[in-house]
Parts: structure tokens; sequence; C-alpha cells
């Protein structure tokens, strides 16, 4: 006797996205963080080739915006910014 599977209610459908979104918005940011190791040179030139802070957002290239974030998240909180520096001297 053959029974017919049971189909995922529409709840458990929800809960499954929600975790999947989840997992990989944790990965991406994840990954975010740990590519300035390898592309902190070229961040380090693109950025601080300006004599300010206000001065190098206006003539950001695509490199400094990209990681415009991370270094607010620094500027914000020790904690990151320690944790940040410590992976960029894996690089340095």
């Amino acid at each position: 006797m053959d029974e017919p599977s049971p189909t995922p209610s529409r709840r458990h459908i929800v809960l499954q996205l929600l975790l999947r979104a989840a997992v990989y918005l944790f990965l991406t940011l994840t990954m975010y963080v740990l590519s300035i190791g390898p592309m902190y040179w070229r961040w380090y030139e693109s950025y601080a080739m300006h004599h300010s802070h206000e001065e190098a957002l206006a003539y950001a290239d695509r490199v400094s915006l990209f990681y415009l974030p991370l270094l607010e998240a620094c500027n914000r909180s020790e904690h990151i910014s320690a944790y940040v520096n410590w992976y960029i001297d894996f690089w340095v």
C-alpha cells in the first residue's frame, strides 16, 4: 500500500525560506567582511589618496564605496574595528 507523501504545510515552506534567507545573508555578510583582507591595499590606495574623509567620499571609486559600510561600522564600534584590524594584519 503506497501512501502519498505528506505535502509540507505553507507555514513549513515559509519557515524553510526564512531560514535559507538568513543563512544566505549571514554567508554574504561574512564573505563581504573577509574580502577586505586581500583588497586592503586597493581600498587604501583609492581611499587614502585624498586629504579628508569628505574629499574621499566625493571622489570615491567603486572599491572605496563598496567598503564604505565596513568603514562606518569600524568607526562606530571598537569591537568591529579591532576584529577588522586584526584580520587585515594577516594580509598586510
